[in-house]
Formats: C-alpha cells, sequence, structure tokens
C-alpha cells in the first residue's frame, strides 16, 4: 500500500491519503476492458491487418513490451520501487526479494496466457471463466505448498439462487447449506 504523505498546508501538518481501492480497481478494469476487447479484436480478423489475421504468438512480444512499461510507470508514479531498495558493495540499487521476484515469474506467465487464450475461438466471458477458474483451483494448491494457513472466514462462500435470489447457499470448509426466505 502507499503510505501517507505528509504535506504542508498552512502551518499544519496534514497527511495524503493514498487513493481508495476502488480507484486501483476501476485502473485495472479500464486498462484490461481494452486489453481484452484488442487482442480479440486483431486475431479474430475484424480489423484490416494486411490480408492475414494476427496470431496471438505475434502479439506477445508487444504485449510483454506494453506490460514492462505499464509496470514500470506504475511503480515509480506510487514511489512503491523505493521500498525495494537494498545495499549491494556499496550500490544501492532496487532489488526484490525472492518471493518477490517469484511473483514476477509467474505475473509474467500470466501476461502470455492471458494473451494467448483471447486468441482462442471463444467468447471473452467464456476464457475469463476458464482463467478465474484456473485461480480457484491453483491458490489453495500454492497454499499448501508454501504451508500458509487458511482462516476459516475465507473458506466461506455465499451464492444467491433462484428467482430475485429467494435462497442462500452457504459453503463453509466443504459442508453446503440452504436458507430460504432471507434475502428480500
Amino acid at each position: 500500500m502507499a503510505r501517507a504523505e505528509e504535506t504542508e498546508t498552512g502551518g499544519a501538518t496534514a497527511r495524503a491519503e493514498p487513493p481508495s481501492i476502488w480507484w486501483w480497481a476501476f485502473g485495472y478494469f479500464a486498462a484490461y476492458a481494452p486489453y481484452a476487447t484488442l487482442a480479440k479484436v486483431l486475431t479474430s480478423g475484424l480489423v484490416d491487418t494486411g490480408g492475414t489475421k494476427v496470431t496471438g504468438v505475434e502479439l506477445l512480444p508487444s504485449t510483454v513490451m506494453a506490460a514492462v512499461v505499464a509496470a514500470a510507470s506504475f511503480l515509480i508514479a506510487t514511489g512503491w520501487w523505493r521500498h525495494a531498495v537494498k545495499d549491494r558493495g556499496g550500490w544501492r540499487l532496487p532489488l526484490p526479494t525472492r518471493w518477490t521476484a517469484l511473483s514476477g515469474l509467474c505475473a509474467s506467465g500470466i501476461i502470455a496466457t492471458t494473451t494467448l487464450a483471447y486468441t482462442f475461438k471463444a467468447t471473452i466471458v467464456f476464457v475469463m471463466l476458464l482463467m478465474r477458474g484456473g485461480v480457484l483451483v491453483l491458490a489453495p494448491l500454492i497454499d499448501a505448498i508454501t504451508g500458509r494457513k487458511i482462516r476459516p472466514r475465507a473458506d466461506v462462500v455465499i451464492t444467491g439462487e433462484g428467482e430475485g435470489a429467494d435462497q442462500v447457499t452457504v459453503q463453509a470448509l466443504g459442508v453446503s447449506g440452504t436458507i430460504s426466505g432471507m434475502v428480500q
């Protein structure tokens, strides 16, 4: 999270608050929607690209370059790169920890596979469901491998069913139960 900065306002010190999580969510959506649409449009042949359709592999270099520029710009704009500075032989260099480097490696895999996934002959919604389903399957496995303990409230899933969602299904720790007439 971005650290709040102190500013001088008329003799009093005020703390500048970091952006709300909703601004980050909006920024993600504002960047992701055009990315998914552009990838799908370019590879489906809806745009004249010189007589041949663009393949997913042809999109990868530009996608990777755009992701690197966007990530570097974000780190510079937020000042988060300062948190990665370490002393190495008299030099102060921004170096990631082992877990940050591993996370970056996995993120690069996500960038490549996301671009390729949008080149499938399927709807964008189906591709997104496949990707999110993959995360839901892999997350518990990664937690088990790293020995991370998950709080019970993180295992609770609540879904509305039926016309007007007049039934609610609660699934916690693999046990399901239905509550009727609780949702207006």
